[in-house]
């Protein structure tokens, strides 16, 4: 699975270098079953389509962006053990 970190500094490039593809965008945080049934089904469809499967999620966590006090959030698990289910459940490609 590639992963790919998205930013201000590279954000051009990947618009113009991804490939088409099927996306489960969410953030994903401890990918439960009804984070699996998402990507499942964006899987069911990439493959229908014959195209790869990727998944965008955020960073930092998206109500430490929308508080008024920017107060920090408890992450349920670490990136790396995210990137590890979701390359199991078979993602291509996942963009953070």
């Amino acid at each position: 699975m590639k992963i790919v970190h998205l930013d201000s500094s590279n954000l051009e490039y990947w618009k113009n270098h991804s490939t088409p593809n099927v996306m489960a965008l969410g953030f994903f945080d401890g990918v439960h079953n009804g984070h699996k049934n998402v990507i499942m089904t964006a899987r069911d469809i990439a493959n229908e389509k014959k195209l790869s499967l990727a998944v965008m999620g955020f960073f930092s966590h998206p109500k430490t962006i929308l508080s008024k006090d920017n107060k920090e959030f408890d992450y349920l698990m670490p990136l790396s053990k995210k990137a590890s289910i979701l390359e199991s459940l078979g993602v291509d490609t996942f963009y953070w």
